[in-house]
């Protein structure tokens, strides 16, 4: 297991594995043009004065700023992971800048399940209230601790956790959520997300729906459709036919479940 002073933060190196997760499922499942990425200089409607509220630090702005999103919309909640939406800063940034959403709306949404004293160099990467996962990226140390992780990840990860106290210094009032949390180095948390899908125990069943395959009825079929059509092999996958193939199942056997607007 790596050690947590074995770990550091890089900004360049956290942009690129959340850039390299976002088109990973692209590859697999998610439309590309629902991922976003920011202009050279950052997205303008994130800064210091639109989220000063957060009392988060410079370098959680500065990273906001830079990061892709998937994009996000009332009636179009697209997910990044199993029963997980991604934060959209930048839309969420723009929403409290027109009165849209107030700065207890957005802490509402990210840290649901937590206390509103989060650290400020640490930052929710997922938003959607109380049944969403919740992610938080800790700039000063280089982690993401997942909150109250899937018992069956936690018991078998496919990536090591940090070893070692990741709390030592933290504040009395965050302890109870930081130890009820498993933490892995940035890099590892993407590619540990990457192995649920490759194992198909995270399988989606449109370009916006992801289930653990333990949660849903029929889920072996799906997982068959997904075998038979090249995955987990990027270069004989296909994508397209493979989401018609899971919508036509469920269309036929569990039509609740069915989504008609994955077509391209």
């Amino acid at each position: 297991m790596p050690d947590i002073h074995e770990v550091s933060y890089s900004r360049e190196a956290t942009i690129a594995a959340v850039r390299e997760y976002y088109r990973f499922l692209t590859r697999m499942y998610l439309k590309e043009c629902d991922v976003a990425e920011p202009p050279e200089e950052g997205w303008p409607e994130i800064d210091t004065e639109a989220l000063s509220g957060l009392g988060k630090t410079d370098e959680v702005i500065s990273l906001l700023r830079h990061l892709p999103y998937i994009h996000w919309s009332v009636d179009d909640e697209t997910e990044g992971a199993a029963m997980c939406r991604f934060a959209d800063w930048r839309s969420m940034a723009h929403s409290i800048a027109l009165g849209k959403l107030s700065v207890d709306d957005v802490r509402a949404t990210t840290n649901s399940s937590l206390p509103d004293s989060i650290s400020p160099h640490v930052v929710s990467i997922t938003s959607g209230g109380l049944r969403n996962q919740e992610f938080l990226l800790d700039t000063r140390l280089g982690i993401v601790y997942w909150y109250e992780c899937h018992s069956d990840i936690r018991q078998n990860p496919s990536r090591e956790p940090i070893l070692g106290d990741a709390y030592d210094d933290a504040p009395e009032d965050e302890m109870d959520w930081r130890v009820d949390s498993v933490a892995w180095a940035i890099a590892d948390f993407f590619e540990l997300l990457k192995d649920q899908f490759r194992q198909l125990n995270s399988v989606p069943i449109s370009p916006r729906k992801v289930y653990y395959a333990s949660t849903m009825e029929g889920m072996p079929m799906i997982q068959a459709i997904y075998q038979a059509h090249g995955w987990p092999n990027l270069h004989r996958y296909r994508k397209q036919d493979c989401l018609k193939e899971v919508q036509d199942l469920l269309q036929e056997r569990y039509p609740s479940y069915a989504d008609r607007r994955h077509d391209e």
